[in-house]
């Protein structure tokens, strides 16, 4: 446009400004092609609406050089003008598509962020559980702080591996770790299927919480037992041996909260109770037990004759002063392991209620009589054994066993 209204121009000059234009087009034209090409959607309206402007402005130079045109003289006289609003209005419709697509990045960009956020509560979850953080009234993992707690009564299970360290020596670690998670990924379900909380894994370990009610960890520690079956099943398959779990169960009021410092927190239980129940289920290996509950729980059960049940006695805890109650809860044996202890029910009560009197050498031949009935009742050997040291001993006696701590 320079070359018609520059005052100063000639021939030359006309001519060059001409050609500069021609050269300009060539490269915007090659430009714009070369967008289209790759899909920038912008480029696509500028193309249709400088070549809609284009072909507006040719029409209105063919007029001008006084081409015949007829009826369609009037059309191309305009045909500036025309282009210019069809430049216009597709230029405005580029603008709106450009507007849209933005608004369409900005919703893609917020559903990642959502589903990015929503991945990393879940990867949270698996460290610091949803349930714990409700019962520390938080609604954010970001709002717990360090020495947040809150005193509660709840059941507290630990269950752990029989002969774990025998295990692991014929294994490498990989093997190893095959091995726990292995077990871990049949265990650990149970617990949150009844209501639990997984408070931590330590080694082939777990120490579980209910917060509801003592019958959570008991059914969960009856329902562990048949997964570890389940996965002895697949151990023969594999012409591996089976595994034995003990589970121990209490309950008492506890603390539970954060420890540590700022840079390094954890969400823990503190209390007696958590020791208790750590040492019953040390207990089982003694008693040859697969699930053994303090008196304390089967106090606190719905009905206790819902469940299998039968006394062991009263033991010492290591940090206890006072004894405590245990039973065995045979609903987590096998079917033939609990048949048989049914059967020997009547004979090993009796067996126990002359072990805590004192009556040693009576409760010597009830255990023996329990066990010429049934040879392979781990707490009757237990007892038997013990009313033997007993029996043999000058010890003063009331009516706890202070030997299996």
């Amino acid at each position: 446009m320079a070359a018609p209204f520059a005052p100063w121009r000639g021939p030359r000059y006309t001519i060059g400004m001409e050609a500069l234009a021609l050269a300009l087009l060539v490269v915007a034209g090659s430009a714009l092609v070369v967008a289209v090409r790759q899909r920038i959607r912008v480029a696509t309206y500028f193309g249709i609406a400088y070549s809609g402007f284009f072909i507006g402005s040719l029409m209105w130079y063919v007029w001008s050089s006084g081409v015949p045109l007829g009826p369609f003289g009037a059309t191309f006289a305009h045909g500036l003008e025309i282009g210019t609003v069809f430049q216009a209005l597709t230029l405005a419709l580029g603008l709106a598509d450009r507007i849209a697509f933005a608004n369409e990045e900005r919703d893609r960009a917020q559903r990642r962020t959502i589903e990015e956020i929503s991945t990393l509560n879940v990867a949270y979850s698996r460290f610091v559980p949803r349930t714990f953080l409700d019962l520390l009234g938080k609604d954010d993992v970001r709002d717990v702080r360090l020495g947040d707690g809150i005193e509660r009564h709840m059941t507290v299970l630990f269950s752990d591996v029989r002969s774990f360290t025998s295990i692991s020596e014929s294994l490498s670690p990989n093997e190893t770790f095959g091995f726990i998670n292995g077990l871990l990924s049949r265990t650990g379900p149970v617990v949150r299927e009844h209501g639990g909380i997984v408070d931590k894994y330590v080694g082939d370990a777990i120490m579980a919480l209910f917060p509801r009610s003592a019958d959570d960890g008991v059914r969960a520690a009856i329902a562990l037992q048949g997964a570890v079956q389940a996965h002895n099943v697949e151990r023969a398959a594999n012409h591996l041996a089976p595994i034995a779990v003990g589970v121990g169960v209490h309950c008492g009021s506890l603390m539970l909260g954060t420890i540590g410092e700022h840079e390094r927190m954890d969400g823990t239980v503190i209390a007696d109770a958590v020791n208790v129940a750590s040492r019953v289920e040390g207990l089982t290996k003694y008693f040859g037990a697969r699930v053994i509950v303090t008196d304390e729980i089967r106090a606190a059960l719905t009905d206790p004759d819902a469940y299998t049940m039968r006394f062991l006695g009263r033991v010492t805890v290591m940090g206890k002063r006072q004894g405590v109650g245990i039973y065995e809860v045979l609903d987590g044996d096998p079917p033939d392991r609990l048949a048989a202890k049914r059967a020997t029910a009547e004979a090993f009560t009796g067996a126990v209620s002359a072990f805590i009197a004192g009556a040693f050498g009576e409760a010597a031949e009830r255990f023996g009589d329990v066990l010429r009935a049934d040879d392979a009742d781990g707490a009757a050997h237990y007892l038997h054994g013990r009313s033997l040291e007993l029996a043999a001993s000058e010890a003063p006696w009331e009516g706890v066993d202070q030997a299996a701590k």
